[in-house]
C-alpha cells in the first residue's frame, strides 16, 4: 500500500534522505512483508531513475532484497520493516535505515542491552540524555547496516558522538537523520564522504 507519510522530523544533520513507506493494515505475514519489502525497492530505484525489473533484485541473508550486479546503478539502498510497516531508502553512498515501534516491548532488561550496546556505563549514560532508548537502537541498527556487518558487527563498535549527533563504526563516520511517523522512530544513517 502507498502511504504518503507525514514525517516528524526529530533530528537530522541531511535532509536529503527521504524514505519511502509501504504499510499493510494489519501484521503481515512474512510472504506479504517480502512483498511490499520488494515493491518499496522497486519504487526506491524508480523514483531514483533506474529501471529495474523485478527479476533483477535477489536477497540478502537476512532475506531483504538487493539490486543483482548492475554497472550502470551507483545506488545502494536498505530496507527495514517491523510490524505492519515497511521503510526504505536510497543514496549513492553507503546507507543503512532501521524503524521501530516507539513502544515496543522488549523482553530482555534494558541495562542487559545497554551493557552490550555500549563499551561504558558511562557513554551508555550520555547517550540517554540525548536519545530514549529505542532511539540508541534504531541508530546504533541503521549504522551497522550502513557499515555492511548488520547486527554481526557489534552494537557496542558503534559509538555516537553525542554532541554532533553523528556516529562512527570501524573508522567510517556517519551522519544520522531521526524521524518519527506515527508511533515508529526511524533513523538513517549515511556514511559521510569526503
Amino acid at each position: 500500500m502507498r502511504v504518503a507519510p507525514s514525517w516528524e522530523w526529530i533530528e537530522e544533520t541531511s535532509s536529503r534522505y527521504r524514505p519511502l513507506v509501504g504499510v499493510l493494515t494489519e501484521p503481515p505475514q512474512r510472504a506479504i512483508q517480502t512483498q511490499v519489502s520488494e515493491q518499496l525497492t522497486l519504487r526506491l530505484f524508480g523514483e531514483a531513475g533506474v529501471v529495474v525489473q523485478p527479476a533483477e533484485l535477489g536477497r540478502t541473508i537476512y532475506g531483504k532484497p538487493q539490486l543483482r550486479c548492475r554497472r550502470d546503478c551507483s545506488f545502494n539502498h536498505s530496507i527495514s520493516n517491523t510490524g505492519p510497516i515497511t521503510v526504505g531508502v536510497l543514496s549513492e553512498g553507503a546507507i543503512g535505515i532501521d524503524v521501530e515501534a516507539e513502544n515496543r516491548r522488549i523482553g530482555v532488561s534494558p541495562t542487559l542491552l545497554l551493557r552490550r550496546m555500549f563499551k561504558t556505563e558511562r557513554d551508555a549514560a550520555a547517550c540517554l540524555e540525548r536519545w530514549s532508548f529505542m532511539q540508541l537502537w534504531t541508530i546504533k541498527e541503521a549504522v551497522l547496516k550502513a557499515s555492511g556487518y548488520g547486527l554481526a558487527g557489534g552494537l557496542s563498535n558503534v559509538a555516537l558522538d553525542r554532541q554532533r549527533g553523528s556516529a562512527e563504526c570501524f573508522g567510517q563516520l556517519y551522519s544520522l537523520t531521526l524521524l518519527r511517523w506515527r508511533q515508529y522512530l526511524i533513523t538513517i544513517a549515511a556514511q559521510d564522504v569526503d
